[in-house]
């Protein structure tokens, strides 16, 4: 091969190699821009979303039917009140003593009851403060408090837990019977279910919560000075009686 012929693949091979380089800079230069506008584009500031002062739920006045209009609630108007949030917003909420005199008909009617019951239920529930147990939960009550307490409980013929014989206690004594002393009304049920008022229909519906989760240890429905606690059956055995118990002690301690 002649030295012109040498000189010339050179030369192509040096033009290539100057093509190349020139488009890979090129790349780099753009791949450079763009991520330079997504950095802008990630720091540019998100606007606020403006909240309508306005509207009826930020109306210190608004009342039930204006805010069953604006929300599309359609249970009857005297079952609700109206609560402020955090942001002062107003919002609809079944009113605490409806929802006890539809958890404690559930208990006494040991199943779903109808708003046209609830008053004749409710003549059969407990008034008078203590602890109160379920007519279907006293037998399995007194059982998940073996081990777990020294003294020797009895349950009454109007159902509250009383104290038989308190010559040994612990801990959880102590706090039982301050409970059964106290001014507070707790009546108990071990379903593992209960009955509630749905915000939006305003109908009376199941709540299976041990269904739903096996590691809950109780609903709670509050009213004044009167408080139920629907435990779980525990069918699955995911909790120890002393959870149980000891979550049950916390909340009535709390209430």
């Amino acid at each position: 091969m002649n030295k012109k012929k040498i000189l010339v693949i050179v030369l192509i091979f040096i033009l290539i190699l100057v093509i190349g380089i020139i488009v890979i800079t090129n790349n780099l230069n753009k791949e450079k821009e763009g991520n330079t506008n997504n950095t802008n584009t990630a720091n540019l500031e998100v606007p606020d979303v403006e909240i309508d002062k306005n509207q009826v739920d930020y109306n210190n006045n608004a009342t039930v039917n204006e805010l069953k209009d604006f929300t599309g609630a359609n249970g009857d108007s005297d079952l609700y009140e109206v609560a402020t949030e955090y942001d002062g917003r107003k919002v609809l909420k079944i009113k605490d003593n409806k929802q006890y005199d539809v958890a404690i008909a559930g208990i006494i009617k040991q199943g779903k009851p109808e708003f046209s019951e609830i008053d004749k239920l409710k003549e059969q529930a407990p008034s008078k403060s203590g602890i109160w147990i379920s007519e279907r939960s006293r037998t399995e009550f007194l059982n998940l408090l073996k081990g777990q307490t020294d003294s020797k409980y009895v349950i009454n013929e109007e159902g509250y837990l009383a104290i038989e014989d308190k010559s040994s206690q612990n801990d959880m004594d102590k706090k039982f019977e301050s409970l059964i002393s106290g001014s507070k009304l707790f009546a108990i049920d071990i379903s593992g279910t209960d009955y509630t008022i749905d915000s939006v229909t305003g109908e009376i519906v199941e709540n299976p919560f041990e269904q739903l989760d096996p590691y809950q240890a109780f609903d709670y429905v509050a009213n004044d000075n009167s408080y139920i606690i629907i435990v779980t059956t525990n069918k699955e055995k995911s909790l120890s009686n002393k959870e149980i118990l000891n979550s049950i002690i916390e909340q009535m301690t709390n209430a």
